[in-house]
């Protein structure tokens, strides 16, 4: 007995995920729903959202934490912090520009991403994490709408894809 086409790939998600991620592509594309595992796929696409955001963090993070360097140690900047801090602005200008919808959640990234970056700082400095602000400052957050917008430039963005450096 043939066993039922809706049926004939469950379980895989838990066995073969790339399999069967390519199967639920290929049941969509051919309108097969009864084939679709919904409750699977759904929860793909959340964490599909989640991981936006969470690399757009990282960015944020690695971004922060140099700039939070360079303005408590200027005489140790080097090259390389000039090169991430470049790299990780570029970085998070494309990933919001691919993705507008984390311009809506772009406080709650740099807040937390903050908290991560101070610790960061802290850690590759040896200074006392005390001696970084609790909380974004002014002038930390004119650096970085500085930084972006420098980036946005060097991706040589339409005027309207731009804009990032000024959801600070």
């Amino acid at each position: 007995m043939a066993v039922p086409e809706s049926r004939k790939y469950r379980g895989l998600y838990s066995e073969d995920f790339a399999l069967w991620c390519e199967e639920q592509a290929r049941a969509l594309r051919d309108r097969r729903w009864e084939a679709v595992e919904v409750a699977h796929l759904a929860g793909e696409l959340d964490e599909m959202s989640g991981q936006a955001r969470r690399e757009l963090g990282s960015h944020l993070e690695v971004l922060l934490s140099h700039l939070l360097k360079r303005m408590f140690q200027p005489e140790k900047a080097s090259k390389s912090w000039a090169d991430s801090i470049e790299e990780q602005a570029l970085r998070t200008v494309e990933q919001v520009v691919e993705i507008p919808s984390l311009r809506s959640q772009w406080n709650t990234v740099l807040v937390r991403s903050y908290r991560y970056a101070r610790l960061q700082a802290a850690r590759e400095t040896t200074l006392e994490r005390e001696v970084f602000p609790a909380a974004l400052t002014d002038e930390l957050q004119a650096q970085l709408r500085s930084e972006l917008l420098q980036a946005e430039d060097a991706l040589a963005l339409s005027p309207r894809k731009r804009g990032v450096s000024r959801v600070l």
